[in-house]
């Protein structure tokens, strides 16, 4: 795939410390995939993203899953439906009914 322009997609333009890219690599990338590309939390991923922009939304989730698995892949997929669930009511403090259980 040819790039357009003088940047490769994904290159950050505006200055940032290597602290933050880290975290928007290890937070946009890996659980992009996971959840928002997988196309397996369909119910899901519109609570994740409700409250501000959906970066910000993504990257509280992300930043919670991090602090809570200490991981960035190679998380089983029923335990990452397990982990949204709990975000979605512990952290966000949603309805345990208004929660999709799976998914």
């Amino acid at each position: 795939m040819k790039s357009q322009g003088r940047w490769p997609p994904f290159t950050t333009i505006v200055p940032v410390g290597p602290v933050r890219l880290q975290r928007t690599r290890r937070s946009i990338l890996s659980k992009g995939d996971l959840v928002a590309n997988s196309g397996r939390f369909g119910r899901t991923l519109p609570l994740l993203l409700r409250e501000g922009s959906a970066f910000a939304g993504f990257m509280a989730f992300a930043d919670w899953l991090y602090a809570r698995t200490g991981q960035t892949h190679l998380i089983a997929l029923d335990r990452l439906f397990d982990l949204a669930h709990r975000y979605l009511v512990e952290t966000l403090a949603l309805d345990t009914a208004a929660v999709p259980v799976a998914a």
